[in-house]
């Protein structure tokens, strides 16, 4: 077990015990990729780049984006509490949506993936409109605000009036420039690790192609782990995935010494969007 000089501050909120992780790698491709993007789109603006360039270009920096706010919400994108949530306050700002209302709804999704009170099965329903629920999955976030503080669903109206209002400003900058890679990288990652790792081919693809989701089984095994960290995990283990599937039915598993996270536990950290957080 670790001792209590290294465990980060979630840690102490959620009385979660979990190995000390080296972190920081997180914040410091984000810090460029954020430049990039707003390069990108400035260069659109001044037309100095054609609207195909900037989505085709734009998107995979976005998912970037996406991807390392997602660490912030378990608090694995710093050491530092308050860089982790500034990496998470502006990562989502990209996407339209307020950090503290996507940490509280993921963190509700850890609680209970699968359930009928899953927040994020929206993305895994079943039902024809489902290709839509992909397409505008950061909106669907906002399913959350009845659970959220007063001062969290002021921020998320605050924030969809702004936007609303680019859009009456500017309409085609905006709704090309910003919201069209926006909503590309939302399909793509309501499907490819939602979808994908819940819905009807979950069973398969969790055991056959787990890198396709980013190895999201392993993620909700250890979520304090961030994206980089887990990759190295699963790539350097003989059998990507495996281990996991038996660590999900509640047997026990050690690794580096260290007992591992379980589903199970995900409750504590559900309980711990109701209050601060890294």
């Amino acid at each position: 077990m670790c001792s209590p000089s290294q465990l980060t501050s979630l840690d102490v909120e959620t009385g979660i015990t979990r190995p000390a992780v080296r972190l920081g790698l997180t914040t410091w491709t984000f810090l460029p990729t954020i430049l990039a993007v707003v390069c990108l789109f400035l260069l659109y603006l001044t037309g100095a780049l054609p609207w195909w360039v900037n989505w085709l270009v734009a998107t995979p920096l976005y998912c970037y984006i996406l991807i390392c706010a997602h660490d912030a919400v378990h608090g694995s994108a710093h050491d530092s509490p308050w860089v982790n949530r500034l990496v998470g306050w502006f990562g989502t700002a990209v996407f339209a949506i307020p950090y503290s209302v996507v940490r509280r709804a993921h963190l509700s999704h850890h609680a209970r993936p699968g359930r009928l009170d899953d927040i994020e099965q929206f993305a895994y329903r079943p039902g024809w409109t489902i290709p839509f629920r992909w397409a505008f999955g950061n909106i669907m976030y906002y399913a959350i605000l009845p659970k959220c503080t007063a001062g969290e669903r002021v921020l998320a109206v605050g924030t969809l009036i702004t936007v609303g209002s680019l859009l009456l400003i500017w309409p085609g900058a905006i709704a090309i420039g910003w919201l069209l890679p926006m909503q590309t990288t939302a399909f793509i990652f309501m499907f490819s690790t939602i979808y994908l790792p819940h819905g009807r081919f979950a069973a398969w693809v969790n055991k056959v192609i787990p890198v396709v989701t980013g190895f999201h089984e392993s993620h909700h095994a250890q979520p304090f782990y961030p994206w980089y960290q887990i990759s190295q995990r699963e790539v350097r283990a003989a059998r990507p995935g495996m281990g996991i599937l038996a660590r999900l039915r509640g047997q026990a598993i050690v690794e580096d010494g260290r007992p591992a996270s379980s589903w199970g536990s995900q409750a504590e950290l559900g309980a711990a969007a109701d209050g601060g957080g890294r």
